[in-house]
């Protein structure tokens, strides 16, 4: 009694305190981790605040308000501890959903393959396209025709249609201004009015020949009066300068006989 008497009061006090934390914490240490259908452990367990903050560190902790020093303090900063971890996990949570969700959304998505299969046309179906084919050529054909008719010259044109008639034609070139131009124009158009339709005849001038096309590219006009007479093979006789009627009509005949 006396050696206790010795020790100082504050020491006294220290000595209390740290029995008293150490009689909290294993009552708190039986409360949260004990289970009440299993029996107290015969011997006591030394456990530190670290240990119980690690054991359940997400859980809320009470605060200690009795009259030992230092543990109200200390079990303030385990609850502040508890409340950091468990804000810490929820953010790590809303994280981990937030990736999930960024990498569902990024990977693409396989598409959709169509594969049509072809199958071998029937005969029937043969031979409809092939006469789809043909008919689509003579359209071709017949445009193209038209429009190469389209390009000729007029004249050229007129003289083609009168040559597959059958007619003869004589293309006479004079000048207006000569009188025996005029008078061999004269004798050629009552030629052509007499012959009932079987001669033609058309007047230019001695620089006109080109408007016949390819009638008169191998006939060459130095003079005038000039006549080309042209069968319906195409083939051209020339007759120039004074031309009676007789002297004419002798030479659209010839000229009927001509390529035969």
């Amino acid at each position: 009694m006396s050696d206790v008497a010795q020790i100082s009061r504050p020491f006294q006090i220290a000595l209390g305190a740290v029995a008293l934390l150490g009689l909290v914490w294993m009552v708190a240490l039986r409360s949260h981790g004990a289970n009440p259908n299993e029996p107290a452990p015969s011997s006591p367990v030394k456990t530190s605040a670290k240990t119980v903050a690690q054991a359940n560190p997400g859980a809320p902790s009470q605060i200690y308000h009795g009259a030992a020093p230092g543990v109200e303090g200390l079990t303030r900063a385990i609850a502040k501890a508890h409340g950091a971890v468990a804000t810490s996990q929820q953010n790590a949570q809303q994280l981990q959903n937030k990736s999930r969700e960024a990498s569902n959304e990024a990977q693409p998505q396989s598409p959709s393959v169509h594969v049509a299969v072809k199958t071998a046309p029937s005969a029937a179906q043969a031979s409809k396209a092939a006469a789809l084919v043909r008919q689509a050529t003579a359209r071709r054909h017949a445009t193209a025709v038209a429009k190469a008719k389209t390009a000729l010259p007029p004249a050229q044109v007129a003289v083609e249609h009168e040559l597959a008639q059958g007619k003869t034609v004589m293309l006479v070139f004079w000048d207006p201004k000569a009188s025996v131009d005029r008078e061999v124009q004269a004798e050629a158009s009552a030629l052509a009015r007499g012959s009932k339709g079987t001669v033609t005849m058309h007047g230019a001038r001695a620089n006109q020949v080109g408007t016949f096309g390819s009638i008169t590219e191998v006939a060459h006009v130095y003079q005038t009066p000039t006549i080309l007479i042209v069968n319906r093979h195409g083939v051209v006789s020339t007759l120039t300068g004074l031309t009676d009627v007789f002297a004419l009509k002798q030479a659209v005949r010839e000229a009927r006989l001509a390529g035969h």
